[in-house]
């Protein structure tokens, strides 16, 4: 990646990394399937994306949410197999809508203030905390993938606790194996 961010051993404390961004994975693939299906069968057109609440009219608001369903699937796949271009095409992908409602929340605050403002703004700065929150685990999970991958192969999952090196003592062989 080209920005230093930084880098995540857990996801929310903790899960493994891997797991926590593939539960958010899913999550975020039922929630888009539940609004998706609440728009069909409501007749309502306002949609609710990354706590930004915008009426864009029938056909783009389905398109952004079947968008968000298969990139959240692609999400899934990329954390299920390691495959880092399918995390980088969810980050890219999370980085501009995120730029996007940016853009159009700032405007809206700007030139259409109305009295519900406040509550979608509160939305709007909770749900982009935690979408950086997510880019960051991403971030984590690609650099943590590409180091295993390009190093030795393997994960080293003793690494994480912050073992530095372990002793053994069989009989009369001592063995000290260090871990970095």
């Amino acid at each position: 990646m080209i920005i230093e961010a930084p880098l995540c051993q857990r996801c929310c404390f903790c899960l493994p990394l891997r797991r926590g961004i593939i539960a958010f994975g899913y999550f975020n693939i039922l929630w888009s399937t539940f609004m998706t299906a609440f728009m069909i069968f409501t007749d309502h057109t306002i949609l609710l994306i990354h706590g930004t609440a915008q009426d864009w009219g029938e056909p783009a608001a389905y398109i952004a949410r079947i968008m968000d369903i298969v990139l959240s699937a692609v999400l899934v796949f990329g954390g299920h197999k390691n495959l880092t271009v399918c995390l980088k095409v969810f980050f890219y992908y999370t980085c501009l809508t995120l730029l996007a409602i940016f853009v159009i929340q700032i405007y809206a605050l700007t030139k259409l203030f109305y009295y519900n403002s406040a509550i979608e703004t509160g939305l709007f700065i909770i749900s982009t905390i935690i979408h950086v929150y997510l880019l960051l685990q991403i971030n984590s999970l690609i650099n943590k993938i590409n180091k295993t991958t390009f190093e030795t192969g393997y994960e080293n999952q003793l690494g994480e606790f912050g073992a530095k090196h372990i002793e053994i003592k069989n009989g009369s062989t001592d063995a000290t194996v260090h871990i970095e």
